[in-house]
């Protein structure tokens, strides 16, 4: 497979990547370059900073891949980033992010009642016209 990961090298992302390199994929990783590689073989590296408007957009044009890994969304345009920039250019995206997004243990929403991405993006999709949920 060919796989995006945005981020890389932190501690859950460097096992995911050594993963997928120890099974024989195709890793490219978007980061800012600062944090040195902590895995054993070879990906490809596009630099950027995904908090700078257009640099992710601008690393990945004209490509594709099998899979998008984000590691690095930490608030919600980072969702709606990812959704906009990949929106028909790859079979999966998978978002492993953190809880502090959800503003601590006793913020609203954290028992499983606040609205889903796949809700939200939803509800934009329909105002748009586009939606390819049911």
């Amino acid at each position: 497979m060919d796989i995006l990961i945005i981020g890389g090298t932190g501690l859950i992302s460097t096992a995911i990547v050594q993963q997928l390199l120890d099974r024989g994929d195709r890793v490219t990783l978007f980061n800012r370059g600062t944090t040195p590689a902590r895995f054993q073989g070879t990906v490809e590296h596009l630099t950027g900073n995904r908090w700078e408007p257009g640099s992710l957009e601008t690393a990945v044009a004209g490509r594709t891949w099998d899979a998008v890994i984000d590691m690095t969304a930490f608030a919600p345009a980072n969702g709606t980033q990812l959704v906009e920039t990949f929106w028909g250019r790859t079979e999966q995206v998978i978002l492993c992010s953190t809880t502090c997004v959800y503003g601590g243990p006793d913020a609203p929403g954290r028992d499983g009642s606040a609205p889903s991405f796949r809700h939200v993006r939803r509800q934009q999709s329909r105002h748009r016209g586009d939606s390819p949920f049911p």
